[in-house]
């Protein structure tokens, strides 16, 4: 299976092209543009929180191929149980009550989230603590009961000492052994070359080595 290119013109005489910055109401202009202009792909909405701008699925064609209403994974309420934890393991148990909440499996890819996120104010100097060793400076108490899984999420990143942004994509069945989808981290790029910023949030931070 192999998904059908799509693509979106904007009326020339829309602001966008000529816009300075991203704002919600620009997104809402390209989207609803987008949905009016494919009809029969999915279609979807932008929503706004503390975090930023959101492009949701609104709906999505049913197994029947019928348009119809979407609930994205990260609109599913979830509960995480509160205890210390490393970001990374936090991300994870996110991934599970996701998982436990819907009909999709919600994967947690890898990013070196314990090294962007500083916790406590503590720098790793190596990404590879993913693993081991563990430190118990970079562990922190976290959980949430009844909220969405943006909600979560948001709420997790609020604690990291790095901006970091996040993206699912899903992968159909017939590419990979079962359906599933992925959550991704990363630190926001700003600029036009587009540099990911790291610790922005730290103003005293102290580093901590590998050995």
């Amino acid at each position: 299976m192999r998904l059908k290119p799509s693509s979106v013109t904007l009326p020339v005489d829309t602001t966008a092209g000529r816009a300075e910055a991203v704002s919600a109401d620009l997104v809402r202009i390209v989207t609803d543009t987008y949905n009016h202009q494919n009809p029969n792909r999915a279609q979807y909405q932008v929503r706004e929180s503390k975090a930023g701008i959101h492009i949701v699925p609104l709906s999505s064609r049913a197994e029947n191929g019928e348009l119809s209403g979407a609930v994205g994974l990260l609109d599913v309420p979830i509960s995480v149980t509160t205890q210390k934890r490393t970001a990374t393991e936090h991300a994870q148990a996110l991934c599970e009550a996701v998982t436990s909440g819907s009909s999709n499996k919600l994967r947690w890819l890898g990013d070196p989230v314990n090294s962007w996120f500083a916790a406590n104010g503590y720098i790793q100097s190596s990404p590879s603590f993913e693993v081991k060793p563990r430190i118990t400076q970079c562990e922190f108490e976290w959980g949430v009961s009844a909220v969405t899984a943006r909600q979560a999420l948001i709420d997790l990143l609020d604690r990291s000492f790095t901006t970091l942004t996040w993206r699912v994509y899903c992968m159909p069945a017939s590419r990979v052994s079962s359906e599933a989808c992925y959550l991704q981290l990363h630190p926001l790029a700003v600029g036009p070359q587009k540099v990911s910023v790291t610790f922005d949030r730290c103003t005293n931070c102290k580093s901590i080595p590998i050995k």
